[in-house]
């Protein structure tokens, strides 16, 4: 994070230059994520875990490997399913609710810079609302 806070203050110039190398780091981590899924953890499948759930209850899972089955019963949403993490949030969630989520992650910060123009600091105003987004 300190390190992501010097590039800012040092302007959207190296922002703009260091932009690939992350997308490049982001999509590395991407593609170990699914190595991940697919190879699962080290010996025999399948493997069982005992998770805690928040309000005392254990679940039992079980990692099988990449197989159809388990992802044609995954494929379909389930927006109306019962939610086991948080037993306390009532929320009710839709497609609607989850672009709004994910949108506003992968415009970007370049969104950002390519509206610049219209700052009467740029240079100032680019760092301060940056450092400002990632407290809020």
């Amino acid at each position: 994070l300190a390190f992501a806070v010097m590039i800012i203050l040092g302007g959207i110039k190296h922002v703009s230059r260091l932009g690939s190398i992350f997308l490049f780091v982001v999509l590395f981590v991407i593609f170990c994520m699914y190595v991940g899924c697919m190879s699962g953890p080290s010996g025999t499948a399948p493997a069982e875990y005992q998770v805690g759930m928040p309000h005392g209850d254990s679940r039992n899972l079980t990692w099988t490997g990449p197989s159809a089955k388990i992802f044609a019963e995954n494929w379909a949403s389930a927006w109306d399913a019962e939610q086991e993490a948080f037993p306390s949030d009532s929320t009710e969630y839709s497609f609607v609710n989850m672009m709004g989520l994910y949108f506003p992650s992968v415009t970007g910060i370049m969104a950002g810079a390519n509206r610049s123009a219209d700052l009467k600091d740029p240079a100032t105003a680019i760092p301060v609302g940056t450092l400002f987004a990632q407290l809020s």
